[in-house]
């Protein structure tokens, strides 16, 4: 198995270290945010070149496909785990499916950036596929509460998931470099393609320094949840591969399906749970996904996932 140790990992692990022994390193939240932003853009015009030359064909209908059933699947299944296992009230464990139906967008960029160093390019739209998965199991979290008459108005929550910043910047960054003139979106380059690996490196630092504040609240929400944000990676991301296997996307592609299925969103999610379940107790649910989850795609998801995707795929 490749080691997962890029340069990236390793500013992420400072950051965390950092925090927890109480150095006064900081990025701020609007320094966070803007990394975050550069960084949805990013993906977006990577996304819009690869389409401008791979053209649309029915492998990216099938994966879009596939990727809306994999977030109502994951919601669905999270719900229910919520609900039966971890014996989470109806908000709650509505709040829990939007969290790991929904996608993230870091442990996308850092698959996406470690598959293309080992030569295993996923599929150019990907980056499409990642945008469509991130508001469907929201919109089901918030119908699952509904139904139960555990939810207040959604209708903030779900302008939010259809309109989530970071999403739209990153559909409309694709848009722009798939639609754009060549020559112009060939200028933006230097700064979304070359420079991608740095900006990634200064986002997964300030990622680490959260993660490394979070993990403290870990204690307080017991060891059965944490037990199933270990596992759900392993279980949600195995699925994810044997579909993308199954549709005919490379090894890199199945993989980054995969990865996708595994992942759970801390941008999107948080704040259209907050606007759309205001019962929900969100500091339960977030430092799961971002303090747990997160870390463990990063350091072992990543690489096993593209392990089991090689032995599928019959390229191991």
């Amino acid at each position: 198995m490749s080691s997962v140790l890029t340069p990236a990992v390793c500013f992420f692990t400072l950051g965390v270290i950092a925090a927890r022994i109480g150095s006064d390193l900081r990025i701020s939240a609007t320094a966070g945010q803007v990394l975050a932003l550069v960084l949805c853009a990013a993906i977006g015009v990577k996304g819009g070149i690869a389409l401008r030359e791979e053209g649309l064909g029915l492998l990216l209908g099938l994966t879009l496909a596939a990727g809306i059933v994999l977030a109502h699947v994951a919601g669905a299944a999270a719900y229910a785990l919520g609900r039966r296992v971890l014996r989470l009230g109806v908000a709650d464990a509505a709040a829990l499916a939007a969290h790991y139906g929904s996608v993230s967008v870091a442990t996308f960029a850092v698959a996406d950036a470690w598959l293309r160093s080992r030569g295993a390019d996923p599929e150019g739209f990907m980056p499409a596929v990642l945008a469509i998965m991130e508001a469907p199991a929201i919109l089901l979290a918030f119908w699952l509460a509904a139904r139960s008459g555990d939810a207040g108005d959604t209708s903030g929550g779900l302008r939010h998931a259809l309109s989530s910043g970071p999403i739209v910047l990153l559909i409309g960054a694709l848009a722009v470099a798939a639609l754009a003139d060549g020559e112009a979106v060939a200028s933006l380059e230097p700064l979304f393609v070359d420079a991608f690996p740095g900006l990634l490196v200064l986002f997964l630092l300030a990622q680490g320094l959260v993660v490394g504040r979070e993990a403290g609240d870990l204690r307080a929400i017991g060891r059965r949840a944490v037990v199933f944000a270990l596992t759900w990676p392993l279980a949600a991301g195995t699925v994810g591969v044997l579909v993308g296997t199954a549709i005919g996307l490379t090894t890199g592609g199945a993989t980054l399906l995969g990865v996708l299925a595994a992942s759970g969103s801390y941008v999107a999610a948080p704040a259209a749970v907050q606007l759309g379940l205001p019962t929900a107790r969100l500091e339960r649910i977030l430092p799961l996904s971002l303090a747990v989850t997160f870390p463990f795609n990063v350091l072992v998801g990543v690489p096993v996932l593209f392990a089991l995707a090689g032995v599928v795929g019959g390229t191991a």
